[in-house]
């Protein structure tokens, strides 16, 4: 499957239809937020716009990068309202903190799915 069609398949699944989904293929030397991460995205919620760069010199399967990102991407499309409750520094990194916990606790939920289609 290519990043496109992962990224739309993962969308479909977790209702994300109405995010703009972008998948940008970046080697770790050409930007500096890769540096040490196989992928990251930047969302605009408000637009319901993202944009997934990948690392695509990384070890890691394209699909985990992509799913990881993804569940960023449903995991703020939940919680935005949330967030806005907490305007300090100090609540913002919190927020983070539990953002990216979730996010792991449900990469590995979703460890079997991949395996089941892969097969």
């Amino acid at each position: 499957m290519t990043p496109r069609q992962i990224v739309k398949k993962w969308q479909k699944l977790f209702r994300l239809q109405n995010w703009d989904i972008k998948i940008e293929e970046h080697k770790c030397y050409e930007d500096e937020e890769l540096v040490g991460n196989d992928g990251y995205v930047k969302m605009r919620v408000a637009d319901l716009v993202a944009t997934i760069t990948i690392d695509e010199n990384s070890p890691e399967p394209v699909e985990d990068i992509i799913l990881h990102e993804m569940l960023h991407i449903l995991v703020r499309d939940v919680t935005v309202p949330l967030s806005a409750l907490f305007h300090t520094e100090d609540a913002e990194n919190v927020f983070s903190c539990v953002d990216e916990l979730l996010v792991r606790r449900l990469e590995k939920a979703f460890e079997g799915v991949i395996q089941s289609t892969e097969a």
